[in-house]
């Protein structure tokens, strides 16, 4: 699988990257969108999501305001319904 990978990326004319950096690249991209660290590690392969958010507490500052600010929101009346409400 790593071959062929590493191949295709070649043939993509991409930046060589280990395959393993996918799931890094994933958990980090999902993090920023603002997906719940509880969500994402698990197809991450973490054992529990405080490991999750122990690695990636850099990814993690600045989420807590806009947490906050979209609590806020909801609870002042200015808001969908949370299920559909956007994540930004």
């Amino acid at each position: 699988m790593r071959e062929r990978f590493k191949r295709l990326g070649a043939r993509a004319d991409l930046p060589e990257i280990r395959f393993y950096d996918l799931r890094h690249t994933y958990t980090t991209a999902s993090l920023m969108a603002g997906i719940s660290p509880k969500v994402v590690s698990q197809p991450a392969g973490h054992a529990d999501v405080t490991f999750t958010t122990k690695i990636y507490q850099h990814v993690l500052p600045g989420m807590d305001e806009d947490a906050a600010a979209r609590a806020a929101s909801y609870m002042l009346g200015r808001h969908g319904h949370p299920a559909t409400a956007p994540h930004t």
